[in-house]
């Protein structure tokens, strides 16, 4: 019987932890979770920026191309 008994308080020892770690795997996986949103929306902004970069840059190749064109017209004249 005191066998038992100490067997029967082992197990509800180990529960306990198991338990615990179970909530600190939880507090974990949340904290993970949100550290991946943080980062998706991170990209989406510097996807944005690179974006809003590269429109800035082919207008201004544009206009740079449009210049030389009208220097060269007006050099063949």
């Amino acid at each position: 019987m005191q066998e038992t008994t100490i067997r029967a308080l082992h197990l509800l020892a180990h529960s306990a932890v198991l338990r615990k770690e179970s909530q600190l795997l939880t507090t974990d996986s949340k904290a993970l979770l949100n550290d991946g949103h943080i980062l998706r929306q991170q990209m989406a902004d510097i996807k944005h920026e690179l974006n809003a970069y590269l429109a800035k840059a082919k207008k201004k190749a544009s206009a740079d191309s449009m210049n030389l064109r009208c220097l060269s017209v007006r050099e063949a004249t």
